[in-house]
C-alpha cells in the first residue's frame, strides 16, 4: 500500500520514507511468535527472553512524521505484524 501511496503522489518523490510503527528486536518478534503460535514453540529457537524489551534502552527514535504525512494511513502494529505468520503456517 505504501508503495502505490508513494508512486502516485508528487510530493514523496525522490524521498526515503520509513515505514515502521515502532522499535523492536529479533527476540522481541520471537517471544511473541512462540506466544502466539504454540505449535511453533519447540522448533524455534529460544534466545534470551529476557532481552526482548531491550529495544526500549535504545538511544535511537523512530521518527517518521513526514513519512505519515505523506502517506496518510495507520501503519500496521507490531502485534498485526506478528500475527502474518498464521500465513505461513500449515
Amino acid at each position: 500500500r505504501a508503495h502505490i501511496i508513494d508512486f502516485e503522489k508528487d510530493a514523496s518523490q525522490g524521498k526515503r520514507l520509513l515505514l515502521a510503527e515502532g522499535l523492536f528486536t529479533t527476540q522481541s518478534i520471537l517471544v511473541l511468535i512462540c506466544k502466539d503460535f504454540p505449535q511453533l514453540d519447540s522448533p524455534l529457537p529460544k534466545g534470551d527472553p529476557s532481552k526482548a524489551e531491550d529495544w526500549k534502552k535504545a538511544g535511537s527514535k523512530i521518527k517518521n512524521e513526514k513519512t505519515r504525512e505523506l502517506l496518510r494511513f495507520k501503519f500496521i502494529d507490531f502485534q498485526k505484524s506478528i500475527d502474518t505468520v498464521s500465513q505461513i503456517i500449515p
